[in-house]
């Protein structure tokens, strides 16, 4: 049975009957309403509603976002870093991910140490490229690189 009550903007007459229309109804965990329209005012901070009513998250602290979990009601919580990898930044209305370096094309990015697979015989760099090649005599004794 579909019922829609006429509500009159500023009319609270009409709320309270189409309020006691409604209310001889019983909804149960199975139930489903339907409504053409559903205005609710002064809602603030971020709701959740996975399991029962509709309830606030709470206000959050810097950084922090809703984090769900299936079946669950999700959780305010912050993203973390990990040391020597990825930093994060929290301030307010932002988060910020960087590296402990840049990496960008223009930068020089400094490593206490590489491990490099893939290469065979002589390992040579042309214009920062490392390139497996191999090391050669000529006739007169002179030592040469080939790729």
């Amino acid at each position: 049975m579909f019922i829609q009550p006429t509500i009159i903007d500023g009319d609270w007459d009409s709320v309270r009957q189409a309020i006691q229309k409604i209310s001889v109804f019983k909804t149960g965990s199975s139930s489903e309403a339907e409504f053409s329209k559903l205005t609710i005012d002064n809602l603030s901070g971020i709701l959740k509603a996975v399991s029962g009513a509709v309830t606030a998250l709470g206000a959050a602290t810097n950084g922090q976002i809703p984090i769900g979990s299936t079946g669950n009601d999700p959780v305010l919580a912050a993203i973390t870093g990990t040391a020597n990898q990825i930093t994060v930044t929290n301030a307010a209305g932002s988060i910020t991910l960087s590296l402990p370096q840049n990496i960008h094309s223009a930068a020089t990015p400094t490593f206490a140490g590489a491990t490099f697979t893939g290469f065979s015989g002589l390992i040579h760099a042309t214009a920062g490229v490392l390139s497996a090649g191999s090391l050669y005599v000529s006739e007169y004794g002179a030592l040469f690189i080939s790729d």
